[in-house]
């Protein structure tokens, strides 16, 4: 499961590197390379993800586990597509949008009734990342042990009210669902490309404003 989690964090850290790199981008030549702007940031983003999996057990001391409760659950509870409504650490909730993404768009999940599911992400950068990965999963207790086929840390799923919960061993961060009947849809490329329309169309109004006080200057010389 942490593949998919990875995809989602990385590509949240892209999406932040954009909207900074939009706000303050003043030149043209930056607003030109798009393409280079979103491999940097994706390179960037899966370097930090890889750094913050691979961190220090000193580091993880740090982080706090989230308080769960989960209640008692039956298998058929489990059935079902499931969307990610909002995010839980015991620093923050991202609810609603993070950066302009909407958390709907970071993860999603499908139990089947067969003990097999898959959970996927909106946010893929590539045709590999955008599989979805298959899961299997087994009910014990109050909680649902899965586990990915090229995954060997699984991860675990509950019921936190109404809304079904992913997390891992630590609990350091929790993905809750709400159930749906399709999933809403995302184009991470039309994401990114309204960012590159964005920060082209501010490149040429600073393009404009500095060409018009050049005209001012040379007036005022002038006269």
């Amino acid at each position: 499961m942490r593949k998919v989690i990875s995809i989602a964090a990385a590509s949240l850290l892209i999406a932040a590197t954009l909207t900074g790199c939009g706000s303050s981008s003043s030149s043209s030549s930056e607003s030109s390379a798009p393409e280079a702007t979103t491999a940097e940031a994706t390179t960037e983003a899966e370097t930090d993800a890889e750094t913050s999996e691979g961190a220090s057990e000193d580091e993880d001391e740090e982080l706090k586990p989230v308080d769960l409760t989960l209640k008692d659950c039956t298998e058929a509870d489990f059935a079902g597509k499931w969307e990610c409504k909002k995010i839980v650490t015991s620093e923050e909730t991202m609810e609603g949008e993070y950066f302009g993404i909407p958390i709907y768009a970071i993860m999603n999940v499908t139990f089947n009734e067969d003990k097999t599911g898959v959970v996927g992400s909106s946010l893929a950068a590539t045709p590999e990342e955008d599989k979805p990965e298959e899961f299997k999963w087994e009910l014990s207790g109050n909680q649902a042990t899965i586990t990915a086929t090229d995954d060997d840390e699984p991860a675990y799923a509950g019921f936190d009210g109404d809304n079904l919960v992913f997390f891992d061993e630590n609990k350091y961060a929790v993905y809750y669902f709400d159930k749906v009947d399709d999933f809403t849809p995302f184009d991470i490329n039309e994401f990114y490309g309204s960012f590159s329309d964005e920060t082209t169309e501010e490149g040429a109004a600073s393009e404009g404003s500095t060409e018009s006080a050049t005209e001012a200057e040379a007036t005022t010389s002038a006269e």
